[in-house]
């Protein structure tokens, strides 16, 4: 009788025990944003629970403290009396009087160790890590009366544990920020447990890998841009806005050194369609009357400051400049959209077809395509080793590795590929043919 009621004592010991574990990694686990989600719907428990853990050190303390004392009176029980209960019992049976007392230390240890293990921490800390802000928010208030109970003590171990941490040069209170690749890992686990929609968390990934992208990679580029000349007569501007179906146009004086401004088609149309009477082959329109002052901006410039630039000036379309102010591409604010939702365009993209694999296996690329996604493409790590200088294209591969400016037909063998000009574009180069090198 006397020792299933110390059997009894010491259960119950260890359920005192596990609560603590449970509060502790209860408090540890839970998001903070769940958390407040929860106390702006008018939860105090979770108020409470975001109390507790902005202060951890005395959260841990008063923690910790329970644990001991508990493991102290566990200890005191099964040493003195648990022992002495098992003894008696294993001296009854005559085989085995001689050794009881050995016997029943270990019984003790064997019975403490388990209920310790199984009822203390690891059945309480797999509850704790079910549902930790739900937990959280139960124990919190129970937590916080403790710890006004056991407030000097906690003062003392807080005290004790800032000036130990100070001496270790280590910050007592470390910023818990969730950095980029954490919240990445986030997005996809939530993906994988189906808690967001697969197409959501890529959305999501891709915005905020947003300024990971060169402006280059998205831009149109410079040999593309469609410009209108201030001499173009109606005709030959009513065949390029049919041709080319933007809604916006930088317009130059001859030459694309020169650029006057920025045009909307629907101003032009408007113009266009002002006088029937005209003769469409002779007559120009003025487009000088509803230009807008070009916008420049340096290609270096991170896709998030180019959106927030678009924003807040209210234009729709820059002119990339490099180092030297010379033009590079164009850009608007669809061309970093459509870097993370995909194409949005209603006709085909123009750039559909800048990587191509033919039936023998080979590829034939368009000279802008990024380093970055060729090296996908061919399956090379990022961080290869690459010929000096600094180039973002194909085209600077080929430049790089040549030493010149290509001429079609030019070869070369780089990291078990052979690439070969196919076609240029005055001193740009416009294909190259991608091919594994056969060993």
């Amino acid at each position: 009788m006397v020792l299933l009621s110390e059997l009894a004592l010491i259960f119950f010991l260890f359920v005192c025990n596990g609560i603590f574990a449970m509060a502790e990694l209860a408090v540890v686990s839970a998001k903070r944003t769940r958390l407040q989600q929860m106390a702006q719907r008018g939860d105090v428990n979770a108020e409470a629970a975001l109390a507790l853990s902005a202060e951890p050190t005395s959260f841990l303390s008063t923690v910790q403290i329970g644990i001991t004392l508990i493991g102290i009176l566990a200890g005191a029980i099964g040493g003195a009396t648990l022992s002495n209960e098992f003894a008696a019992v294993f001296a009854r049976v005559p085989a085995l009087a001689g050794s009881a007392g050995a016997l029943g230390f270990v019984a003790t240890v064997f019975v403490t160790t388990y209920l310790s293990l199984v009822i203390g921490e690891l059945v309480p800390k797999r509850l704790a890590l079910s549902n930790p802000e739900r937990i959280s928010a139960r124990i919190a208030r129970p937590m916080r009366a403790l710890s006004v109970i056991t407030r000097p003590v906690v003062h003392l171990l807080t005290l004790s544990t800032n000036a130990v941490l100070k001496i270790m040069r280590v910050p007592a209170d470390q910023s818990s920020a969730v950095t980029e690749d954490e919240l990445v890992a986030m997005l996809r686990e939530s993906a994988g447990t189906g808690e967001l929609e697969e197409a959501e968390s890529e959305l999501v990934e891709r915005a905020l890998r947003l300024d990971d992208i060169w402006l280059g990679q998205v831009m149109t580029p410079y040999p593309d841009i469609v410009w209108l000349d201030i001499r173009d007569d109606r005709l030959r501007l009513g065949q390029k806005l049919q041709e080319s179906g933007h809604s916006r146009y930088p317009v130059v004086d001859g030459s694309t050194d020169k650029v006057l401004g920025i045009v909307r088609t629907q101003e032009i149309l408007h113009q266009l369609l002002a006088d029937e009477a005209s003769t469409l082959a002779e007559d120009t329109i003025d487009l000088r009357a509803t230009m807008h002052p070009p916008q420049y901006m340096p290609i270096s410039t991170t896709p998030v400051d180019a959106l927030t630039f678009f924003r807040v000036n209210d234009v729709h379309v820059v002119l990339l400049i490099d180092e030297y102010s010379n033009i590079k591409g164009l850009l608007t604010p669809m061309d970093i959209l459509e870097a993370m939702v995909g194409d949005l365009s209603s006709a085909p993209h123009e750039r559909d077809n800048d990587i191509v694999q033919r039936d023998d296996g080979s590829w034939l690329i368009d000279g802008t395509v990024h380093i970055d996604s060729l090296l996908e493409l061919l399956g090379l790590p990022a961080d290869i080793e690459r010929a000096p200088g600094s180039y973002r294209t194909l085209g600077g591969l080929v430049m790089a590795e040549l030493g010149r400016v290509p001429h079609i037909g030019d070869e070369f063998v780089w990291e078990e590929h052979a690439f070969e000009v196919v076609d240029m574009d005055k001193r740009r180069v416009d294909r190259v043919l991608v091919r594994k090198q056969e060993p």
